[in-house]
Parts: structure tokens; C-alpha cells; sequence
């Protein structure tokens, strides 16, 4: 069995057994203010899941999975096409030295104390180079074994209708890691 399907396999039976259970996520604040643009608006994918549905499928996975952690994005579309403010990423602690060029990747941004989501697009000694999908020019800051803290390995699409969160929630990070296993 390949690892796409068992992942795939996983967050269908996630998705399916989550709509059953009951799991409450404490939304963390952030620090950032964070504006989506007309040129940052462009689509990305999108779901019928709702937002409480896909905290419930990741907090299933998140059992299934040590180590994962789940975060919502803030919509600075930084990775769009790829993802937007209407998903959770799901992290694996994956180690440092198995990072690879492609990957997807959560590092603390020293000067900000923000968690940035990007892609590796350069290996260099010391560390490794990232840029958002959807930006210019790579980051400011290379990721190293002191800020990196974890590597996607799946994305939980939800609805795009936002109206009914408050901007709060939008902006936070949702970290199920308190959640009993």
C-alpha cells in the first residue's frame, strides 16, 4: 500500500469518523495583522467540509498520526494556489537532516515570533532557504534546526464561506495537541 493512498485512506476515515465525535479546539491568538489583497485572492481548493467538521477529522488523524499538530493559516495567500485561510495543515515532527527541497515546512520567524508556512526551495549549509508559493522573492530568514518546528504532511480543505467566523479566528492558529488521544 502506498503512503498517498494510507493518507488518503486515513482522512477519508477521519473525515468520516469525526462527524460523530465530539472534540472542542481552543483557538491560540496571534500577534499579526494580517490582510488578504486583491492579488493574494486568487482560488485555491476549496470543500463542503465545515470548520468544526475538518477540526474534527484532524483531531481523528491527529491520534492516528504521533506527533501531529494542527494548525489553521492566516490569509495572507502566501501559498496560494496550494492553500489558503480555508484549511487546516496537519504537521509531523519530521527531523531536521530528512528535510528535503519541495518540502512544506512550519518554522518561528526569529524577529516576529510568528510560525511561517512555506516551501524548501534551497538547501544551503546551516539550513534551508523557503518562499511562499505566491510571494516574489524567498523569506528573510533561513530555516535552521533552532526555528524549524515541523513539515506538512497533509492539508484538510474547508468551506469557503467565512462569514459566520470572527476575524479572531480567522487570524489564530488551532493547535490540537491538548486534545486526549
Amino acid at each position: 500500500m502506498s503512503l498517498r493512498f494510507f493518507i488518503f485512506f486515513l482522512c477519508s476515515f477521519a473525515v468520516t469518523n469525526a462527524l460523530r465525535a465530539q472534540v472542542v479546539a481552543e483557538p491560540v491568538a496571534s500577534s499579526a495583522q494580517v490582510k488578504e489583497t486583491r492579488v493574494t485572492s486568487r482560488v485555491s481548493p476549496g470543500s463542503t467540509i465545515s470548520s468544526r467538521q475538518a477540526a474534527l477529522a484532524a483531531a481523528q488523524l491527529k491520534r492516528a498520526v504521533p506527533g501531529t499538530l494542527v494548525y489553521s493559516v492566516k490569509p495572507t495567500g502566501s501559498m496560494r494556489p496550494l492553500f489558503d485561510g480555508n484549511c487546516l495543515l496537519l504537521t509531523e515532527p519530521a527531523p531536521f537532516g530528512e528535510l528535503e527541497v519541495g518540502d512544506i515546512v512550519v518554522f518561528k520567524h526569529s524577529r516576529t515570533g510568528d510560525h511561517i508556512v512555506h516551501r524548501i526551495l534551497e538547501r544551503r549549509s546551516g539550513g534551508f532557504w523557503t518562499k511562499g508559493d505566491h510571494n516574489g522573492r524567498m523569506d528573510d530568514e533561513m530555516v535552521t534546526t533552532q526555528n524549524y518546528i515541523a513539515r506538512i504532511y497533509g492539508i484538510i480543505y474547508t468551506e469557503r464561506n467565512n462569514q459566520n467566523r470572527s476575524p479572531d479566528a480567522i487570524k489564530s492558529s488551532i493547535k490540537l495537541s491538548a486534545l486526549p488521544n
